[in-house]
C-alpha cells in the first residue's frame, strides 16, 4: 500500500511479481475491486498499469479513482476558462479548485506524465510530488 496524498483515499496498492497474469494475483486484484464496488457502489473506478522492470519483473499498480462528473459552468468559470469543470461527486470539489493540470489519476497522470494543455497548468505540473498528491486527494 502505497500512500500519496494526504486524504485516506489518496493511495495505490503495488504488487511487483515476475506472473502479473497469474491466478493468484487477478483474484487479489478482482477480490479488491469487488471490496471498493460493494463498499462505494458506482462513484468509484479504477486505474490499473503494469509495467516491466529491467530484472524480469512487473510492478502492477491498482489504483482506486473517483468518477469526475463534467458539470456545466458560467463561461470563463471553467476548465481552461472555458463553460464546464470536473467535480468529485464524493466532496463537491471542482478541478479548477484544485490546482491541477489534469482532473483525474489515469494510466499515464498516475505515475507522473502529465499532457499540460496550457502554459499554466504546465507550471502546475512542475510542482512534481506535490501535485501528484493533490491530483490523488482530488
Amino acid at each position: 500500500l502505497v500512500q500519496v496524498g494526504e486524504s485516506e483515499d489518496g493511495f495505490f496498492v503495488s504488487i511487483r511479481t515476475r506472473t502479473p497474469d497469474s491466478q493468484p494475483v487477478l483474484d487479489f486484484l478482482v477480490g479488491l475491486r469487488v471490496h471498493f464496488l460493494t463498499a462505494l457502489g458506482r462513484c468509484v473506478d479504477f486505474n490499473v498499469t503494469c509495467h516491466p522492470t529491467e530484472v524480469g519483473e512487473f510492478i502492477v499498480n491498482f489504483t482506486p479513482v473517483a468518477c469526475m462528473q463534467r458539470i456545466k459552468v458560467p463561461k470563463g468559470e471553467g476548465a481552461m476558462g472555458l463553460d464546464f469543470d470536473f467535480q468529485n461527486p464524493e466532496t463537491s470539489e471542482r478541478f479548477t479548485e484544485k490546482r491541477l493540470p489534469v482532473a483525474s489519476v489515469d494510466c499515464s497522470h498516475g505515475k507522473g506524465n502529465v499532457l499540460a494543455a496550457s502554459d499554466e497548468y504546465w507550471q502546475m505540473a512542475l510542482d512534481g510530488r506535490p501535485m501528484l498528491e493533490r491530483l490523488y486527494d482530488f
